[in-house]
């Protein structure tokens, strides 16, 4: 719903998909947590870059 509403970028659609990431860890789907998670750590590193280069 977040996507398609605010955009993959979008902070709360990021902090959905990290929880969700936590839910299928809870669920030991190791494999499916840890892909997930890694889409949102590269999301968020780019989002961080944006706002450093928005600062200079």
């Amino acid at each position: 719903m977040f996507k398609t509403t605010l955009g993959e970028k979008h902070p709360k659609t990021l902090m959905t998909i990290h929880n969700l990431a936590g839910v299928l860890q809870d669920q030991q789907r190791y494999k499916e947590a840890e892909e997930m998670r890694n889409d949102y750590k590269s999301d968020q590193q780019a989002r961080r870059h944006r706002l450093l280069l928005r600062m200079k």
